[in-house]
């Protein structure tokens, strides 16, 4: 997710090859879905669906000591795969379409950024009685980390200089609280309708987002020449999308628009380009599935880089993780109630901030496959607004403390 520490070592894991690594976590996407079509348990996936475990079985993993928590590899699969993967949905886009939801995303992204800005005030001043000295520099970062990502969290921590002991307590609540809420999400995916009525929501906010010409009954059986196309077709969007973004200057101060985040902007926009085109029939080919096989692969990954047994080491700080993950969730559905709006939109609206230009998407993808680039742009307007929001929400918690 966000926060960064130097403070916790963890015990050497079982597999620490990198090739290794990534075999495995396609054995578990492959295992998962096998075991879903199964009798015995197929019923337990209408409950928790797929993702979810293709999420958890690798944390589970993590914190048996088998998997590393942290390894070069999970950035070399996020660099990879998700250009690939966002070109290969983003030709389907229709643009016209999507261009209409701007002005809801937008709001949705305020709400969350407001939400966890009000939600670390209002925990820290409960909390505070419990914490140790200048432990609102470790809030600070977390902030930081919960609306702008990883890059501003680390600025934050170095604007700070926040001893890695106040930062570990914040890690594990990083790890539990903000990856357990994006479990959560995935679990509602299942259940959106339910909670799409609890909100009283218009459906026509998303019964027009069709994926566009290409209907789903038009996509034809996956043979061995298609498949070579449309993998062909995401290793060259990907591959062209990493040379451009790692030859363009990264921008801010502290960094907004990372390499990484460039490689994905150009992967999200040469796509969204070519779906005026003929390209968008890639989609007859099976660019969906190949682009959810990438990414159910990285959510894998993602989940590998969490551990249950944080759980353990910060409690007071685990709890008021909850109560300000709570202020955030409930400033956006109030928002999306007055708003009438699909729980979709409180989902991207949450993890564009809590999540980030990684996990956004997914989530967008999860809830509905063609508003994956809507997911990224979200996350990259809270990473903005990530900047400059939690050097405020620094001088309330201070003031606080003090």
């Amino acid at each position: 997710m966000a926060v960064t520490s130097n403070a916790a070592e963890f015990a050497q894991p079982l597999v620490t090859d990198g090739e290794v690594i990534v075999l495995m976590l396609a054995v578990i996407v492959g295992t998962v879905y096998a075991l879903s079509r199964t009798r015995a348990v197929g019923r337990l996936f209408e409950i928790l669906p797929v993702p979810l475990w293709i999420f958890v079985v690798p944390m589970v993993l993590t914190t048996a000591g088998v998997l590393p928590e942290s390894h070069g590899i999970y950035r070399s699969m996020g660099a990879v795969l998700m250009p690939a993967s966002l070109f290969l949905l983003t030709i389907t886009v229709n643009l016209p379409q999507l261009a209409r939801m701007g002005w809801i995303a937008a709001v949705m992204v305020a709400a969350g950024a407001l939400g966890t800005a009000l939600g670390a005030v209002v925990s820290f001043s409960i909390f505070v009685p419990w914490l140790s000295p200048e432990s609102w520099k470790g809030f600070s970062v977390l902030s930081a980390g919960w609306i702008g990502g990883s890059a501003n969290a680390v600025a934050m921590q170095q604007s700070l200089q926040a001893d890695p002991a106040v930062l570990a307590p914040m890690l594990a609540t990083d790890t539990i609280v903000g990856y357990g809420w994006v479990t959560l999400l995935i679990v509602f995916a299942a259940y959106q309708q339910h909670l799409d009525r609890w909100l009283g929501a218009k459906p026509a906010y998303l019964e027009t987002l069709a994926p566009g010409d290409v209907e789903a009954d038009a996509t034809e059986p996956i043979e061995l020449g298609r498949l070579a196309i449309v993998i062909a077709t995401g290793a060259a969007a990907a591959a062209l999308a990493l040379a451009a973004g790692r030859a363009l200057p990264e921008l801010g101060t502290p960094t907004i628009i990372t390499h990484t985040a460039w490689s994905m902007l150009l992967a999200v926009t040469v796509g969204l380009g070519l779906s005026f085109t003929r390209v968008r029939n890639l989609d007859r080919y099976g660019a969906n599935p190949v682009a959810y096989y990438f990414i159910f692969v990285l959510l894998a990954s993602l989940g590998a880089q969490g551990n249950f047994s944080a759980f353990l080491e910060a409690p007071v700080y685990l709890a008021a993780g909850v109560c300000w993950l709570a202020v955030h969730v409930g400033v956006l559905l109030v928002v999306a109630r007055l708003l009438r709006l699909p729980f979709f939109f409180v989902a991207t609206g949450s993890t564009a901030n809590i999540g980030g230009v990684v996990t956004c998407p997914l989530v967008a993808g999860i809830y509905r496959r063609q508003l994956v680039s809507l997911g990224l742009l979200m996350a990259l307007a809270a990473q903005i607004g990530g900047v400059y929001i939690p050097v405020l929400v620094a001088r309330v918690l201070a003031t606080v403390q003090a």
